[in-house]
């Protein structure tokens, strides 16, 4: 008899693959649609919601959603930004808040917190610093953007780390929270171990019951819905990013400066044209020697390594020229107007039509 050793392990292999992809498919399947549990005489076996004996749903509760710099949502520095004492699980809300950063909260600003609190029916109208029962789920508010992952050539097998560019704080414009409208009577002894995290329950009346479950829904996050924190620039990257010395710092700060500044130099031209309701007269070989000029250092932006901030400010004169563009073709060409060179072309257009004219004579 021969056994094939290799057939053996493959064989196994796949066995345990299908089992594993069995309880896969089981514990979806249970998450989905869970166990019912039958109550008995003594209904000690089944936990049920916490629901209105007449209706069988859940009664109204109070939301208050806070914001504090700890994991502590009643804090001396937490800011109440939403409150809402009839809150129904039942219905879609959506709400717009305006938060406002205190200097505790600007301060630790890679530690905002959001907390949702939700408070039973019979203490919705209460202070929810006060009430035990409460259900607190929180969620970190504030996002750094990931540095990007190291690079290397294909071709020399270098590793060579790419650029990074220096992490800013964002908060999350928009937060979901999600709550469990069914109400079930589930058997304590094989609850979902997915929802057993979120399950608050208490022994009312010689039954185990649960409040309503819910949560913060991290899943429904996007990465376009993150909100940069529009503190004071330089001030946050002395006070949270690290630099190598106070040289580096002021560097830094100072080619910021030259290339906000050297954009905001190129727009008086475009503002004129704006109030002039015209543009002045620029020869074709002028024109498009400051087209060449403009786009051919976008090329070589790709090309030559250099920091991201530069790279980027290389496009400014490319937004001021198609802006021109645009004024080009909306007002027309004023041939009196003196140019940014102090150059006017009406008079050497009548200068050029006498000597013409002499010509013909």
């Amino acid at each position: 008899m021969i056994v094939k050793f290799g057939s053996t392990i493959t064989f196994l292999s796949v066995i345990a693959i299908l089992i594993y992809l069995g309880n896969t498919f089981h514990s979806l399947y249970n998450l989905f649609h869970p166990e019912v549990c039958v109550p008995t005489k003594t209904a000690r076996e089944c936990i049920y919601p916490l629901v209105d004996k007449r209706t069988g749903k859940w009664p109204l509760h109070g939301l208050h959603i806070r914001v504090s710099p700890t994991s502590d949502p009643f804090a001396a520095d937490s800011v109440g930004v939403y409150q809402n004492k009839d809150f129904d699980l039942y219905k879609e809300f959506d709400v717009e808040v305006v938060l406002k950063l205190n200097d505790k909260l600007k301060k630790n600003i890679n530690k905002v917190l959001l907390h949702a609190v939700l408070l039973p029916s019979d203490q919705r109208n209460r202070s929810p610093s006060s009430v035990e029962e409460r259900l607190l789920q929180s969620s970190k508010l504030t996002v750094f953007k990931v540095p990007e992952a190291a690079t290397f050539n294909l071709v020399s097998d270098e590793k060579k780390e790419k650029e990074k560019s220096t992490k800013t704080p964002h908060l999350r414009s928009k937060v979901f929270l999600a709550a469990v409208e069914d109400s079930l009577v589930l058997p304590l002894s094989n609850l979902p171990h997915e929802i057993v995290r979120f399950l608050k329950m208490e022994r009312i009346d010689d039954k185990h019951q649960y409040y309503p479950i819910f949560t913060v829904d991290e899943m429904s996050s996007r990465l376009k819905d993150q909100v940069e924190v529009r503190l004071n620039y330089y001030i946050m990257i002395l006070l949270y990013i690290p630099h190598k010395s106070w040289y580096s710092w002021i560097i830094n700060c100072l080619s910021k400066g030259v290339y906000a500044f050297g954009f905001l130099f190129m727009l008086p031209q475009l503002f004129l044209n704006y109030k002039l309701k015209s543009v002045a007269h620029l020869p074709w070989r002028a024109f498009m020697y400051k087209a060449f000029n403009t786009f051919i250092d976008d090329m070589f932006a790709f090309i030559i390594s250099m920091p991201t901030a530069h790279r980027v400010a290389c496009f400014r004169d490319d937004i001021v020229f198609l802006i021109y563009l645009y004024q080009r073709y909306l007002y027309p060409v004023d041939k009196k107007r003196v140019n940014e060179f102090g150059q006017a072309f009406e008079d050497e257009d009548q200068e050029q039509e006498r000597k013409e004219s002499k010509k013909v004579q």
